[in-house]
C-alpha cells in the first residue's frame, strides 16, 4: 500500500493489491471517511509501475 497521490487536503489516492486495499477502505469507512474504489486495470500511480531502468540507474 502506498499513498499514490494527494489531490487535495481531503482527497487522497492510495494504491495497492486488492486485499490490503479492502482493509484500508474498511478502516476508512469505519472512521466515517467517504472511501471509494476506482476500477483500474493496473496499479495506477504505484511504484511497481515505475519505468524500468538500465544498469540500475534511474
Amino acid at each position: 500500500m502506498v499513498v499514490a497521490c494527494l489531490n487535495a487536503p481531503q482527497v487522497t489516492v492510495v494504491s495497492g493489491p486488492d486485499g490490503p486495499l479492502d482493509a484500508v477502505l474498511d478502516a476508512a469507512r469505519g472512521e466515517g471517511v467517504n472511501a471509494v474504489r476506482l476500477a483500474v486495470p493496473y496499479l495506477s500511480h504505484h511504484p511497481a509501475m515505475a519505468a524500468p531502468t538500465r544498469s540500475g540507474t534511474p
